[in-house]
């Protein structure tokens, strides 16, 4: 019985233990990155200064070098593990490379996309969490990788977009955003006073503690933005935080309504025209 396990005991003091070492070795690196990574998060939490973005960018940097770095140690790790076990690498080296040269002239696409992605992630583009559109969709970003970003719209749907295919990107949610409402009044209303009364109401909306929040600042009525039809459009513009520019505009619209309504300022129907075709009947010559 002591023979037959000889082996295995000398086996396990020799390559099985170098190996068990190999694999806690690559359990630790992995730990330790994950560790400064999140430590990279934790501190951009404490930045006052533009902390939601700081804490966007760290935390998808922080997800796409986890994701390297288990990648790397695990085929690093896996590549000793076979040596240990007997396993010729060399010519799996060398095959793994033959197969790279070949897989690397069908992977042009591929390699494009990885280093797309590397530049957004170093020049900051946009974030998980961002409003972006980008290549005729747009969305708030749920995942980002090397290779491509995951969108997901206001109506539910998850848009993959390859990183390599991105040519012009606009975020939303950097900096500031721009409110842009028009309001449309009829051709027989008092444009002076309507102007006053949607000034005072979208100041009495920024002075309103429960939209402190918003970041609006700076309301104002810029006036007459374009003669229409049927009506005369009004433009109201403010700053506000990014991607609250909606919120603001739908609490804005509805105020604006409640004080026209006790201001006596009427809202354009909408107008609706009927055309009625009267098809006159021919009758046979020589018929009365």
């Amino acid at each position: 019985m002591n023979g037959a396990l000889e082996p295995l005991v000398h086996w396990a003091k020799g390559p099985g233990l170098r190996i068990l070492a190999i694999v806690l070795a690559a359990l630790v690196v992995v730990f330790l990155s994950h560790r400064v990574t999140g430590r990279l998060v934790r501190r951009a939490e404490k930045e006052p200064l533009r902390q939601r973005e700081r804490l966007q960018r760290a935390e998808t940097i922080r997800r796409v070098l986890d994701k390297a770095v288990s990648i790397v140690v695990g085929a690093v790790a896996g590549t000793m593990v076979l040596r240990e076990l007997g396993v010729d690498i060399a010519p799996l080296l060398a095959g793994v490379g033959v197969v790279g040269v070949a897989v690397g002239f069908g992977a042009q696409v591929l390699i494009r996309d990885l280093l797309a992605g590397l530049f957004i992630l170093l020049e900051d583009q946009f974030a998980l969490g961002d409003t972006i559109a980008v290549s005729g969709v747009s969305g708030t970003v749920e995942h980002m990788s090397l290779r491509a970003t995951v969108l997901r719209d206001l109506d539910g749907t998850l848009h993959v977009v390859p990183n390599g295919e991105m040519r012009v990107v606009s975020n939303r949610s950097r900096g500031w955003s721009q409110l842009l409402l028009r309001v449309a009044v009829p051709y027989t209303t008092d444009l002076e006073r309507a102007t006053q009364i949607l000034q005072r109401v979208a100041e009495e909306l920024a002075a309103d503690p429960a939209w402190q929040g918003h970041g609006l600042e700076g309301p104002s009525v810029a006036g007459v933005e374009e003669l229409r039809a049927n009506d005369i459009a009004l433009l109201v513009t403010a700053k506000t935080s990014p991607g609250e520019q909606w919120a603001v505009a739908r609490e804005l619209r509805r105020r604006i309504v409640d004080a026209f309504g006790r201001e006596g300022i009427e809202l354009p129907a909408p107008t609706r025209i009927e055309v009625t075709r009267v098809l006159r009947e021919e009758r046979p010559t020589g018929q009365a």
